[in-house]
């Protein structure tokens, strides 16, 4: 009799963990494929979003470069007035 209670004590506890395992990838694969699909979704739309706007890497670093030398001129400009000032 207590091989039998023990035997099927076993039994219980290898469905449980296998349950248990099961459910666990059965999650994982779910979650994963969520991410995947969710990363895929943003580079896409991303992608549509730049090129619609018709953005170009090299332009918005000549763009940057120009305000950038525009600036550093108004800095001059502002000190050679402050300087007349004073």
């Amino acid at each position: 009799m207590l091989v039998l209670l023990l035997i099927f004590l076993v039994l219980v506890f290898f469905f449980i963990f296998k349950f248990t395992a099961a459910v666990t990838a059965i999650v994982a694969v779910i979650i994963g494929t969520t991410t995947i699909t969710t990363l895929a979704c943003v580079w896409v739309s991303t992608s549509y979003y730049l090129k619609k706007s018709r953005y170009a890497p090299k332009t918005a670093q000549e763009t940057y470069r120009q305000v950038n030398s525009d600036l550093k001129q108004m800095v001059g400009d502002l000190q050679e007035i402050r300087s007349d000032l004073e």
